[in-house]
């Protein structure tokens, strides 16, 4: 009964929905006339755990039918057709509750449809341009450019029933750039979700239709043809083709273009897109950096993050905080690129711009990494006790862990520490095999330094190696340091 979907989906209900909710079965309209309020009222007592062993199906029954006796197999029917009724309502009341919600006027659309099709035109024509006029004051994002795609379709529908063909034929303007603007973002978020996935054939063949696909768009041409709607549609289409493009030609030539794109049209572009192109970019740049070239990739990178964060863009949502994973990954680069000071300064003005639940977490991660690379490694130590990492950021833990006790000379700690991120890296399947690669090009680096310092016979040019293998990561500056120190 606890695990039935009724109280998977009440679980889930704020305390507002779960009032809406009361209200809502009340309707004779929604419960075809059933009073489904006494076996609410039983089922609202448990909220919003419903995970007291008093919620039973037989104490149900004994307080919905108090004169009558519980006979498992009769009494069960009743109380699981009540389950099952409710549990529609409830589906339904998400919907309902869904559309009302939307702040893009889903409603209204859908209104004016049913008008159109009982031929209200005028009164649907009236809709329509209320929900475009609101539009307009919406920043631009891929839901966005979808509703006008919508709404114009509507529109062209309207005036040819009032056979009004001609004017209905200008409302279509900018939907060819709508729908070209929306395929692209489409493209890109399969791209990234396949890329590195795909394991067989027929995966990379499906990957290899949507590069096609991007690639049988001449920027120059489309840029100079296709007429611009001014509210931001043809920059998306600019920014999500070169986006899609770097995914397959990993090149810092087109690298530099997207990056450029993005600071010379970073004014029109809406805060939504400003947020959701540097993330992408900044994700490619990350992945670029630990694969291709650290310094490059990572720096630049890192200074378009500076660039971000100094124009106050922190997040696409409303409330305005930095998420703390975006926080330490952007962090990450500037431990590698910024001086002390620079990064005392980052980490005093930045986390605290992430949610307030998180500010301490903020901290205490770049924290961790700030005195290591103060050369203060007793407080490093302290900030990483303070963190319980989940798994993406175990990996980057780990090492800074053994790096500090690699220059405390703890080094039996040190091979410790070792033997438990290699059983992470070689374990874990969340771990991709490029960073259980790295990972173990980091280990080995540490093991041959530990060698070198306690007179081990090591190989000078097996310590050079170890500097060649380590230098696209977050620690490779470091370990330079440590094999310059030893040859």
């Amino acid at each position: 009964m606890r695990k039935s979907k009724l109280i998977t989906l009440l679980k889930i209900f704020s305390k507002q929905e779960m009032k809406d909710f009361e209200k809502f079965i009340a309707s004779p309209y929604f419960n075809n006339g059933r009073n489904f309020k006494p076996f609410y009222k039983i089922l609202k007592k448990y909220y919003p755990d419903f995970d007291s062993p008093e919620l039973t199906e037989e104490n149900i029954f004994k307080e919905l039918y108090p004169n009558k006796v519980f006979e498992t197999k009769k009494s069960s029917v009743t109380t699981r057709v009540l389950f099952s009724q409710m549990t529609a309502l409830a589906e339904k009341f998400l919907i309902y509750d869904h559309i009302e919600k939307q702040d893009y006027h889903l409603a209204e659309r859908e209104l004016a449809n049913v008008l159109k099709d009982r031929c209200l035109y005028d009164y649907a024509l009236q809709i329509v341009k209320k929900s475009q006029a609101k539009l307009k004051f919406r920043e631009t994002d891929k839901y966005i450019i979808y509703e006008r795609m919508c709404l114009n379709e509507l529109l062209f529908m309207i005036y040819s029933g009032m056979n009004q063909q001609p004017i209905g034929m200008k409302c279509l303007r900018f939907n060819p750039l709508y729908l070209v603007a929306i395929t692209f973002d489409r493209i890109g978020s399969l791209l990234n979700n396949k890329i590195g996935l795909a394991t067989n054939d027929n995966e990379k063949g499906n990957t290899e239709i949507l590069f096609n696909i991007v690639e049988s768009i001449d920027p120059v041409l489309f840029e100079n043809i296709c007429e611009d709607d001014g509210l931001g549609a043809k920059d998306s289409v600019l920014m999500n083709y070169y986006m899609c493009l770097i995914r397959k030609d990993k090149k810092a030539e087109l690298f530099n273009k997207i990056v450029d794109f993005y600071y010379n049209n970073f004014k029109s572009i809406s805060k939504t897109y400003k947020w959701k192109y540097f993330i992408d970019i900044h994700n490619i740049g990350y992945a670029l950096a630990h694969t291709m070239d650290y310094e490059f990739f990572g720096n630049t990178t890192s200074k378009l993050s500076t660039f971000v964060l100094t124009n106050g863009i922190y997040t696409a949502n409303k409330d305005n905080h930095l998420p703390v994973i975006a926080f330490e990954y952007i962090f990450n680069f500037k431990f590698v690129f910024f001086k002390i000071e620079q990064l005392k300064e980052f980490i005093e003005i930045y986390s605290v711009k992430v949610q307030p639940t998180k500010i301490d977490e903020a901290k205490n991660y770049a924290y961790a990494f700030y005195y290591f690379k103060k050369k203060e490694f007793n407080k490093s130590l302290e900030y990483l006790s303070k963190l319980f990492p989940n798994s993406w950021k175990k990996n980057i833990l780990h090492k800074l862990k053994i790096a500090v006790l690699y220059e405390m000379r703890f080094y039996q700690d040190a091979y410790y520490s070792i033997d438990t991120y290699e059983h992470f890296a070689r374990n874990n399947k969340n771990v991709s095999q490029g960073i259980r690669k790295a990972g173990l090009n980091f280990t080995n680096a540490i093991k041959n330094l530990i060698k070198a310092k306690t007179n081990s016979a090591v190989n000078e040019l097996d310590l050079k190696k170890i500097i060649d293998e380590n230098k696209n990561s977050h620690f490779g500056f470091w370990i330079k340091e440590k094999v310059e120190e030893l040859v």
